[in-house]
C-alpha cells in the first residue's frame, strides 16, 4: 500500500520524502522535543507515559499523533517540528521500520543532527529490539526493508538504512538492560536526561568558573544525595561565591526531585517590609521575581489587557497579545503570549479578575512595548498555568497610579510614559486623520488642568475618541467638568509638550475611589460655585470658585468647574457626601458672601 492507502505499487522519488500524521499547527520554536514512535506498538503504553511525563516537567513535546492542526499540510509541518526541536527521541519498537513515516522522520533527525548550525541531539530508545538490529537492519527490520525495496526508489531506501546505522550506533537506553523491563523507571531516566540537556530549570551561572568543580565535589559529599533524610549545609565566604556554589549544586541535583525551589537574597528580602512574611508566602511577590527563580507562582490582578495583534517577520506569521498584572505588594509586571498560547489564554483573561500564574519565563522587559517600571516581563508558554481565583482578594488593588503633576510635563523626556489626573476643561470634536500606512483613524484633543495650576493638551487616538472621548464631550456640553485619570500617557514634544494615548493607555472618568480624585472633588464640594464673568474663557457654561476660600492654586480654581448635582449623585453613597444641613449652610454662607461681592458672580442652580 502507498501512503494514500492505495494497493497499487508505485515508485516514489526523493521529492516525495515528507513526513507526518497529527492534528495541531506547528509554529516556530513551539517544541523542544520530538517523539517518533510506531503508533500501534507504543502509542497507548511507553510513548504515552513518556509524553505526559515530559509535558509535566514543563518540556514542550511534539508527538506525531495528534499535534498537527487541521488545514495544514502534513509533511512540511512535521519536518518543521523536527527541525526546530532541540532533541529528537526515536522509540525503536518491533514494527518501527515497517512505517515509512517513522523512517522519514528518522532520516530528517539525522540530517538535523549532522548540521553544525543546528546541533540537534538524538536520544534513541530501544524498546523491544536490540541496537544491533537497528544498526544492521536485522531481525524484524530485515523483512521491513525487503518490502521497502519493492515500493520505493533505491536511493530513498539507502538513505533510510544509513540513518538507521547512524542512530543505532548512538548511546541510548535499552528497556531490558536499563531497567529490567520496567517502563516507568526508564521514563524517569529519560526525562531527567532531557531536563539536564535542556537546562530547563537551571540557574544562570557564568561558564568556565575557576575552581568551581572542587567546591561542587565537596558539596556533593556533604549532601549525601541519594540517601533518605534531610541535609542542611551552610556555605561560608564572599556573597557572590556562596550564591554561585548554591546555583551549581541546584543545577546538578534539581532534576532528581519532583519539587525544587531556589530562594535568593534571603537576608536582603527579610529586612524589607513584611520581609519574613514574603519569604513564607506560597506566592512570590512580583517585585522579587528574577530569572534565577525558575519555579515561581504569583497571585495578581489583571489591570489592563491588549487586543490580539497579527504580525509577519522572517520566521513567518504569528499573533500576540499582552496584559498587565498587579499584586498586593504593589508590584506590576507585563505578560506576553504568542501564537498557540494566545488561543489558550486570551478569552480566559479578564480585566479586574485575580489569577494564580506559574510556569512562565522571565525575560528582559521590551520597553518599546512595555510601559511598566519592572525590568522583567513574563512570557507565557504552552506549559504555563493561569488559574482564576474565585475568592475576591481585597488586598490587591484594582489599579495603581503614579501621578505626576502637570507642571512637570514640560521637563519630561519625549516618549516617556506617565500617569496624570486633572479636571477636563475642554473637549474638541473628533476628527478623521489619515495615517502613514493609508489607513484612517480618529483624533480628538482635550485639555486637562490640575492642582499645580498648569494645563496640558491630551490627544486621544482611535477608539478612545468614540468611547471615552465622546462621553467626555457630552459631559462638557451638559455643563459637567469631570475628573479624568490617565494611566500610561505618552509624552509628545511636537509643537510643545503634550500627552497622547497609545495602545497601553487607560482612561478613568470620575474615578471616585482614587485619593487624588476625591481630593479634587472634596475641594469642589466644599466651596460655593459661581458663574464666571462674561469675559472669561469659560463664560458660556463655566463655573468659578472663590479664590480666597480654596487651598488650591489660584490658577487652578478656574479649572475646577463641576455641576454640584452630578458630584452629589456620584458621592451619595460615600462618606464624602455632605448631609442636608451642611448643604444648607453652604448655600446660606454663599448668599451672605454674594451680597458682599460686586455682583460679578451669581449662585449656580
Amino acid at each position: 500500500m502507498d501512503y494514500k492507502g492505495n494497493t497499487k505499487k508505485q515508485k516514489r522519488s526523493s521529492n516525495a520524502d515528507t513526513a507526518g500524521s497529527s492534528s495541531s499547527t506547528v509554529s516556530g520554536g513551539e517544541y523542544e522535543v520530538y517523539l517518533s514512535f510506531r503508533g500501534k506498538d507504543t502509542r497507548k503504553s511507553f510513548a504515552d507515559y513518556l509524553y505526559h511525563d515530559l509535558a509535566y516537567a514543563g518540556i514542550r513535546t511534539f508527538r506525531d499523533d495528534d499535534e498537527l492542526r487541521v488545514g495544514e499540510e502534513i509533511g512540511p509541518a512535521l519536518l518543521k517540528a523536527i527541525k526546530e526541536s532541540k532533541i529528537s527521541i526515536p522509540i525503536f519498537s518491533r514494527d518501527y521500520a515497517s512505517s515509512k513515516w517513522c523512517l522519514r522522520e528518522l532520516a530528517k533527525m539525522v540530517e538535523c543532527h549532522n548540521d553544525d548550525t543546528m546541533k540537534q541531539k538524538i536520544f534513541p530508545i530501544f524498546y523491544d529490539v536490540e541496537p544491533s538490529d537497528v544498526r544492521h537492519q536485522t531481525g524484524s527490520y530485515e523483512e521491513a526493508f525487503r518490502q521497502h525495496k519493492n515500493d520505493f526508489d533505491q536511493e530513498i531506501v539507502q538513505g533510510w538504512k544509513k540513518a538507521m546505522r547512524v542512530v543505532g550506533q548512538m548511546k541510548g537506553w535499552e528497556l531490558e538492560k536499563e531497567t529490567n523491563g520496567y517502563e516507568g523507571e526508564l521514563v524517569k531516566i529519560v526525562v531527567s536526561k532531557v531536563l539536564l540537556e535542556l537546562k530547563k530549570y537551571y540557574m544562570v551561572v557564568t561558564d568556565n568558573l575557576v575552581g568551581i568543580y572542587h567546591h561542587e565535589e565537596e558539596m556533593t559529599k556533604l549532601l549525601h544525595v541519594g540517601f533518605n533524610g534531610v541535609r542542611i549545609v551552610r556555605i561560608h565566604g564572599m556573597w557572590i561565591v556562596k550564591t554561585t556554589i548554591a546555583k551549581v549544586i541546584y543545577n546538578k541535583f534539581s532534576v532528581l526531585f519532583d519539587c525544587c525551589y531556589f530562594l535568593p537574597d534571603v537576608g536582603e528580602t527579610s529586612q524589607q517590609h513584611n520581609g519574613l512574611l514574603n519569604l513564607q508566602n506560597p506566592h512570590n511577590a512580583i517585585s522579587a521575581l528574577n530569572p534565577d527563580q525558575v519555579r515561581w507562582a504569583i497571585k495578581a490582578r489583571v489591570t489592563a489587557k491588549g487586543d490580539i495583534h497579527c504580525y509577519n517577520n522572517d520566521r513567518g506569521d504569528g499573533k500576540v497579545f499582552s496584559f498587565d498584572l498587579l499584586d498586593s505588594n504593589g508590584g506590576e509586571i507585563h505578560v506576553t503570549c504568542f501564537n498557540a498560547v494566545v488561543d489558550r489564554f486570551y478569552d480566559a483573561i479578564e480585566v479586574g479578575k485575580v489569577y494564580l500564574i506559574s510556569k512562565g519565563s522571565l525575560k528582559p522587559a521590551q520597553k518599546n512595548f512595555n510601559h511598566l517600571k519592572n525590568e522583567w516581563e513574563i512570557l507565557l508558554k504552552a506549559t504555563s498555568t493561569v488559574e482564576l481565583c474565585l475568592d475576591e482578594d481585597g488586598s490587591i488593588p484594582r489599579q495603581q497610579f503614579s501621578f505626576r503633576p502637570i507642571s512637570e510635563i514640560e521637563n519630561a523626556e519625549n516618549n516617556s510614559i506617565l500617569d496624570i489626573i486633572g479636571i477636563v476643561i475642554s473637549v474638541n470634536p473628533s476628527m478623521p486623520i489619515m495615517k502613514k500606512n493609508g489607513m484612517e483613524t480618529q483624533r480628538r484633543i482635550l485639555n486637562l488642568k490640575d492642582g499645580s495650576g498648569k494645563s496640558v493638551e491630551l490627544t486621544l487616538w482611535g477608539e478612545f475618541c468614540n468611547r471615552e472621548g465622546q462621553q467626555l464631550q457630552e459631559m462638557i456640553d451638559s455643563g459637567v467638568f469631570p475628573v479624568l485619570a490617565v494611566k500610561a500617557g505618552k509624552i509628545n514634544d511636537f509643537n510643545g509638550k503634550s500627552i497622547e494615548s497609545f495602545s497601553a493607555t487607560q482612561l478613568f472618568i470620575n474615578p471616585v475611589l482614587l485619593p487624588k480624585s476625591l481630593q479634587l472633588q472634596e475641594d469642589i464640594l466644599a466651596i460655593p460655585v459661581t458663574t464666571v464673568a462674561s469675559k472669561s474663557a469659560f463664560s458660556t457654561s463655566g463655573r468659578l470658585l472663590s479664590p480666597h476660600r480654596s487651598r488650591l492654586h489660584p490658577r487652578t480654581l478656574e479649572a475646577l468647574m463641576c455641576a454640584q448635582s452630578w458630584l452629589w449623585s456620584e458621592l451619595k453613597d460615600s462618606s464624602l457626601m455632605p448631609d442636608d444641613a451642611t448643604i444648607q449652610n453652604i448655600l446660606e454662607d454663599y448668599d451672605d458672601h454674594e451680597e458682599e461681592e460686586s455682583g460679578a458672580m451669581e449662585l449656580v442652580d
